[in-house]
C-alpha cells in the first residue's frame, strides 16, 4: 500500500527547491542535446514524426486536450497536463535513440500489413495522460476536501503512484508479450517500455516540481471533485432491481460468450499467461487474493466479450487476421488493467485504513474516490483512439476499436455492475478480513 516517503520526497522537493530547478535545467540541456544528435545522425525514430504522422498527433492531442478540459474545469491543469505529456515523449524519444539507435521496422509490424508505428506514440500519450489523469484528479479532490495545494499533491502522489506504477508495468509487460508474438513489433514495445519508465520518474519528480510553483484554481468544496459518483450509488439504491437486471444481463450473456468460444480461449495462451503474471504481481502488492481474482475475472470477462466482438466482426474484415488475433488482444491489456488496478487499490485502502466495514462500504468509498476519474479517463483514451478507428488501415482499426470496447465494457463492470452486485448483498456490518 502507500507508504510515507512519497510525501518525504515531495517536501523534500519543496526545500530544496533551487537545487531541484539547476538538476531539471542540466536534464533539459541533456534532452536537447540528445535530440539534436538525432537530427545531425538523420535518425530512423524522427521519420514516425513526419507527415503524414502529424496531422493524426495534432487531432489526438487536440481532442483529448478539450476532453481533459472539460472534463477538469480547468484549463490551466489541462495544460500542465499537456505538457508533462509532451515532455515524457520527447524523452522517450530521446531514450529510444540512444538505446535502440537502428529500428527494425519503421512503420511496419504485421507480416501482411503494414501497422503505423504513430501507433506506439499514441499508445504512450494515453499511457502518460492515464497516469497524470488519475493523479491530478486526486489531487484536485484533496484540494477540494479542504488541503493545502502543496499538502494535496503530497497526498495524491502518495495514494497514485502505487497505482500508477503497477499500471504501466502491466502495460509494458504486454507490449513484450506482443513482441514475443510477432518479432517485428519489437521497436514498439521498446518505446512503449521506456515510456513506461520515463512517465514514473517524470510524474515523480518534475509533476511536484512544477506543480508546487503552479497557483491552481480555487477548488475547497467543488461537487465533482469530492464526491465523485456518488449520485450513481444513490441511484442503485433507489433502482435496486434495475441495476441487477443489468448486471445479471451481462453474466448471462458472458455465459454465452464462454461457451461459444471456449475452444478459441486455448488459442490465446500469452494472453491468458500476462494475464496470470498480472494477477501475481497484484497478490503480491496487495497480500490479499480475493482482490486480485477479482481483477483477474474483471479483465478476463473484458476480453471475453472482445474476442466474442472480434468474431462477429471478422467475416467483414478480412484484415484482421487469425494469427494476429492474439496480438490484437495483448496491446489492449495494459488500458484495460489499469482501470481495475486503480478501483481496486482504492478498495483495498478501504478495507484497511478506514472504519469502512461491508463490501457495499468499500465499493462506495471507490466509487467517490476513484470513480469519476476512471470514467474520464477511458473516455479521454476513447476519444484518442477513436482518431485510429476511423482512419483507413485495416489493422490500426482493429486495435483502436477493440480497445475502446475493452475500456467501456472494464468501466461497466467496475462502476455499475461490481458495485450494484454488491450493494444488492447488503453485507452484515461485520469487518471485511
Amino acid at each position: 500500500m502507500a507508504s510515507r516517503w512519497v510525501t518525504r520526497w515531495v517536501f523534500t522537493l519543496w526545500h530544496y527547491q533551487c537545487w531541484a530547478t539547476r538538476g531539471w535545467a542540466l536534464g533539459l540541456v541533456a534532452l536537447l542535446l540528445g535530440l539534436g544528435h538525432m537530427v545531425s545522425e538523420h535518425s530512423p525514430w524522427l521519420t514516425l514524426w513526419q507527415a503524414p504522422h502529424w496531422s493524426t498527433w495534432l487531432m489526438v492531442v487536440a481532442l483529448t486536450g478539450v476532453v481533459c478540459a472539460v472534463a477538469l474545469e480547468s484549463v490551466k491543469v489541462t495544460l500542465l497536463l499537456m505538457g508533462m505529456t509532451a515532455m515524457v515523449m520527447l524523452i522517450t524519444l530521446a531514450g529510444v535513440g540512444l538505446l535502440r539507435p537502428a529500428p527494425l521496422a519503421v512503420g511496419g509490424v504485421a507480416a501482411h500489413a503494414e501497422l503505423p508505428a504513430v501507433l506506439a506514440w499514441v499508445v504512450v500519450w494515453m499511457m502518460v495522460m492515464s497516469n497524470g489523469i488519475h493523479i491530478v484528479m486526486t489531487w484536485l479532490r484533496e484540494m477540494a476536501r479542504g488541503l493545502y495545494q502543496h499538502d494535496a499533491l503530497a497526498e495524491a502522489l502518495q495514494l497514485t503512484f502505487g497505482p500508477v506504477a503497477l499500471s504501466n508495468l502491466t502495460t509494458a509487460l504486454g507490449f513484450v508479450a506482443a513482441a514475443a508474438l510477432a518479432p517485428e513489433l519489437v521497436d514498439l514495445a521498446w518505446v512503449v517500455s521506456v515510456a513506461a519508465g520515463v512517465a514514473l520518474v517524470a510524474y515523480l519528480s518534475l509533476f511536484p516540481w512544477l506543480g508546487m510553483r503552479t497557483a491552481l484554481p480555487f477548488r475547497v468544496g467543488n461537487t465533482n471533485d469530492r464526491h465523485g459518483l456518488m449520485r450513481l450509488t444513490r441511484w442503485m439504491q433507489r433502482y435496486p432491481r434495475g441495476f441487477q437486471a443489468l448486471g445479471w444481463g451481462m453474466t448471462l450473456i458472458s455465459l454465452v460468450w464462454l461457451l461459444w468460444l471456449f475452444d478459441s480461449l486455448f488459442a490465446g495462451q500469452a494472453v491468458w499467461g500476462l494475464l496470470l503474471v498480472s494477477g501475481l504481481l497484484l497478490w503480491g502488492y496487495w497480500r490479499s487474493l480475493r482482490l486480485a481474482l477479482n481483477v483477474v475475472m474483471t479483465v478476463a470477462v473484458s476480453l471475453l466479450w472482445l474476442m466474442a466482438a472480434v468474431q462477429l466482426v471478422q467475416p467483414w474484415q478480412p484484415g484482421w487476421a487469425i494469427s494476429d488475433l492474439g496480438v490484437l488482444f495483448v496491446i489492449p491489456m495494459g488500458m484495460i488493467l489499469d482501470d481495475a488496478i486503480h478501483y481496486y487499490t482504492r478498495y483495498r485502502r478501504a478495507e484497511r485504513q478506514t472504519v469502512l466495514t461491508t463490501q457495499e462500504a468499500c465499493h462506495r468509498y471507490a466509487l467517490s474516490s476513484v470513480g469519476r476519474p476512471i470514467w474520464v479517463t477511458s473516455l479521454v483514451l476513447m476519444v484518442g483512439l477513436s482518431v485510429l478507428a476511423l482512419g483507413g488501415h485495416a489493422w490500426t482499426q482493429a486495435v483502436a476499436l477493440v480497445s475502446i470496447c475493452g475500456l467501456l465494457i472494464t468501466a461497466y463492470q467496475l462502476l455499475i455492475w461490481q458495485p450494484a452486485r454488491s450493494m444488492a448483498k447488503r453485507d452484515d456490518p461485520e469487518i471485511i478480513k
